[in-house]
């Protein structure tokens, strides 16, 4: 992900809404899956609004794989 963010990021200024945060899947690391804004959607984004979808499973464990769903509230 990064050099692909940050060859993209220099041809138009980008937000990397999962930046600063862990991921509770996979037991706490870096996401996986990142939702990028360009352009006026760089300005929508409501702070701290970033969710992750997590699925606990029968032993207890938040977990769906190493992928979890995150959506952010935008608004223009």
């Amino acid at each position: 992900m990064t050099r692909f963010f940050l060859l993209l990021n220099k041809a138009s200024p980008l937000s990397l809404t999962t930046a600063g945060w862990a991921s509770p899947c996979d037991n706490g690391t870096y996401f996986i899956d990142h939702i990028l804004l360009g352009g006026a959607a760089r300005n929508w984004l409501q702070p701290q609004s970033l969710r992750v979808m997590t699925y606990k499973a029968e032993n207890g464990t938040p977990t769906l794989s190493d992928h979890c769903a995150v959506s952010v509230r935008l608004t223009p």
